[in-house]
């Protein structure tokens, strides 16, 4: 285990944890009246009816390991007060099974973090594929992109801004002045010819967009690392007179 993540372990299940170096490991077993954590939250009126804990009992297989926000081990320290003495007195149990509830908060909070994660990456993953396949389609759109995605067009775009830093349209225009670049170095087609498979319909749109990215119009460009790549060499044979043996 990592850092700052903690086991949720179902009873009777053989596992084996292993920790990196300079982690503290500890161990919380709930044990009691037969019941374990499955049952608690099931049976709780401020659980049973959200949507969440459905999804968590259904990836709970047999261990489930998550990312704790320091929030889960506060409420076990808190947890752990009242076992510290000898009795637990009714009231005491009454203020117990309130933090018991608050443990458990942490706990789907946590779940529902990874699975809001591993959700982000999903979506951004299926719109990057589909940009790789169909940016050649001048009639390409973030609406088009949005729907293969299953998702709204403004939480595609969140998740472009937020990863990688730019506009679904701004990516797509990275991609296609990408692949104009290298057909103009290794290959002899056309400009127009370029424009047309990068996925312009419009050259002189191409044109302005190949500027706006390198600087100079693709002419131009093939022009000038066609100067820098034609050479000539030229063997000069040593003068045999003037070597010394």
């Amino acid at each position: 285990m990592n850092p700052k993540q903690f086991a949720l372990i179902k009873p009777g299940c053989t596992h084996s944890v292993l920790c990196k170096d300079k982690t503290v490991k500890i161990d919380v077993e709930f044990v009691g009246r037969n019941k374990g954590i499955e049952d608690y939250i099931s049976e709780s009126e401020h659980f049973s009816q959200l949507s969440v804990t459905d999804d968590f009992f259904k990836s709970f297989k047999e261990v489930m390991i998550l990312i704790d926000s320091q929030n889960v081990r506060y409420s076990l320290n808190k947890i752990k007060q009242y076992f510290t003495e000898n009795e637990i007195y009714l009231l005491d149990y009454v203020a117990l099974d309130f933090e018991f509830m608050s443990f458990f908060i942490e706990v789907l909070k946590c779940f529902q973090n990874k699975t809001e994660c591993a959700d982000k990456n999903f979506y951004l993953r299926k719109a990057l594929s589909y940009i790789n396949m169909y940016f050649s389609d001048p009639d390409l759109s973030v609406k088009e992109l949005a729907k293969y995605s299953s998702v709204s067009e403004a939480y595609l775009q969140k998740l472009f801004q937020d990863d990688i830093q730019c506009s679904v349209h701004e990516f797509i225009t990275r991609i296609r002045m990408s692949r104009a670049r290298n057909m103009i170095l290794r290959t002899n087609f056309a400009i127009t010819e370029i424009a047309k498979d990068v996925g312009y319909a419009s050259q002189q749109s191409f044109i302005n967009n190949f500027r706006k990215a390198f600087g100079t119009s693709p002419e131009q460009f093939k022009k000038e690392q066609n100067a820098y790549n034609n050479f000539s060499f030229r063997f000069v044979p040593p003068d045999f007179d003037k070597i010394l043996y």
